[in-house]
């Protein structure tokens, strides 16, 4: 009994050690988030296809990372925030290009 508690006690620090996204990434509607950029846009089909394959692209890339979580919390507000138009749904393409400059200017600021 004792093994199996702190075999718990084990994976519930590794796996809290990732923080509030260590479960996965925030969700986005990528779908309506696509069809209002395409129609925002005045584009047609190919737009919205064209946004759809690069929001899997960029969710396929963000769930390969490894985030800290107060840049993953900080990029999910910025994004919900700067997609607001779209219905606030989010976008993985918008929070994979704030990761990554968050990630770029924490290592400039040497930390």
């Amino acid at each position: 009994m004792r093994r199996i508690l702190a075999y718990m006690v084990c994976v519930t620090v590794v796996l809290g050690a990732g923080g509030a996204w260590a479960a996965g990434l925030p969700e986005y509607d990528s779908s309506a988030y696509c069809k209002h950029f395409a129609e925002r846009g005045k584009g047609g089909y190919t737009a919205e296809s064209g946004c759809m394959q690069m929001e899997q692209e960029s969710k396929t890339v963000l769930a390969a990372m490894s985030i800290e979580p107060k840049i993953l919390n900080y990029c999910d507000n910025f994004t919900k925030k700067g997609t607001r138009r779209s219905g606030g749904g989010g976008s993985y393409t918008v929070l994979k290009g704030c990761v990554e400059m968050e990630i770029s200017s924490k290592k400039s600021l040497g930390q």
